[in-house]
């Protein structure tokens, strides 16, 4: 089982704290590790809650989690995979209970007069397409034609209002990978086979068997209470604080929140020492460690770190627009790699097919969430990390140096 040595808890203290020193340069952050027993080996937070906002953080601090949502949406749809309510492969499920994607159209140009041109898609969607991000998806953040579209139609992914997955397709279904809102319908698709909500799934076959608390895409007043401040770096570097993005889950109008969508794509709100405990069940091939419960299936773990998208191997090599530069910097490639070896896209999550420089093994999981969180799933090495600040534009090269020292730190003491 692994652990760290007694020296490297206080490295990554010291690590930590240097990044928070200046308020400028990461208000605040919370740290988690945890073998794949769900033993949390180390959980720290430091820093202010806010760069305006100079409260303390501790490890009770709650931060939106964003895309790190992603892989309990891919966890919940591959539990209703195997309870045989929906095939990984069938468009005719899809069409069945998400019938709006029968004949979603592709949209090809939105022009400055804000004519909009959209086209019948010719190839139907699967749910391994959705899970894949290789449906036709895209998030307007990250494409200048949806962002164009957006703004024509008031749409915004990340609020969780009802039209936030109501933008058209970007490309013919399984032609390309594409991150987008994919996921978001994955599940929509999979509560609707269900009959219950997300949030009550994740809970009830997720977070409650796993041990997982203060983790929800619903906080009630006394998480919220405890939220992090959200904040933005300027052109120049300086931060300041703006508002939660997620701002339909989050809104004190009854009405907005029983009217927002449960988002599969961003929607759960959690501390890392309780959220690295869902990825540790990835690592324990299916069971939580802390509770002894199935959470999945090996083979369906197995499936979730299994490279979907082979023919693609430099799909994260395209790079990203800034199309909405408040939420995002531009990025050449997601996972730079010394030599370009091949890449990998699991279920929900980026594998890097071969071994990083940081020591992380061939074929571990990473991903990340667009207010700055990043995680790693090692199942070799039996180690899962989280790193989460809630600072916007993503891709904040302060906190992707936290991170890699972080995960270097942590590699360099571990322990088997």
């Amino acid at each position: 089982m692994a652990t760290l040595s007694p020296s490297t808890s206080d490295a990554l203290k010291q690590i930590i704290d240097a990044a928070v020193a200046d308020p400028q340069n990461i208000p605040g952050t919370s740290v988690a590790i945890a073998n794949k027993n769900g033993d949390i080996l180390f959980s720290y937070a430091a820093g202010q809650v806010g760069s305006e906002t100079k409260t303390p953080v501790t490890v009770d601090n709650i931060y939106w989690i964003a895309s790190c949502t992603k892989i309990s949406g891919s966890i919940i749809a591959m539990q209703a995979v195997e309870k045989g309510l929906l095939d990984l492969d069938s468009a005719d499920d899809v069409e069945k209970y998400c019938p709006e994607l029968k004949n979603i159209p592709i949209l090809k140009d939105v022009s400055k007069e804000g004519h909009v041109t959209l086209v019948p898609k010719t190839k139907r969607i699967t749910l391994r397409m959705l899970l894949t991000h290789t449906a036709g998806f895209g998030y307007s953040f990250f494409n200048q034609n949806l962002a164009n579209y957006s703004e024509l139609f008031g749409i915004e992914e990340l609020t969780g209002n009802s039209n936030c997955v109501s933008s058209p397709l970007s490309f013919e279904p399984g032609t390309k990978w594409e991150y987008g809102v994919g996921i978001d319908w994955a599940c929509i698709l999979v509560s609707r086979a269900e009959g219950a909500s997300l949030n009550d799934l994740i809970t009830k076959n997720i977070f409650e068997p796993a041990g997982v608390k203060d983790t929800t895409m619903r906080p009630d007043t006394e998480l919220k209470s405890r939220l992090m401040a959200m904040n933005y770096r300027d052109p120049s570097g300086k931060l300041t604080e703006r508002h939660q993005p997620m701002t339909a889950s989050l809104s004190e109008d009854v009405v907005i929140r029983e009217q927002s969508i449960d988002s599969a794509g961003a929607g759960i709100f959690s501390r890392p020492a309780e959220y690295v405990k869902v990825l540790a069940v990835l690592l324990n091939k299916g069971v939580a460690g802390q509770t002894g419960k199935r959470i999945l299936k090996e083979e369906s773990v197995k499936e979730m770190f299994t490279n979907q998208i082979p023919h693609w191997p430099d799909f994260g090599r395209q790079g990203i627009d800034a199309a909405i530069p408040h939420l995002t910097n531009p990025l050449p490639e997601f996972f730079p790699q010394d030599g370009n070896p091949p890449q990998g896209w699991g279920l929900s999550l980026f594998l890097n097919l071969t071994e990083s420089p940081s020591g992380r093994s061939a074929g571990s999981g990473f991903w990340c969430g667009l207010a700055n969180l990043y995680y790693w799933i090692d199942i070799t090495k039996g180690v899962t990390g989280m790193v989460c600040t809630q600072i916007l534009p993503f891709a904040d090269m302060k906190v992707l140096t936290l991170f890699g020292e972080v995960e270097a730190t942590v590699y360099k003491g571990l322990q088997q």
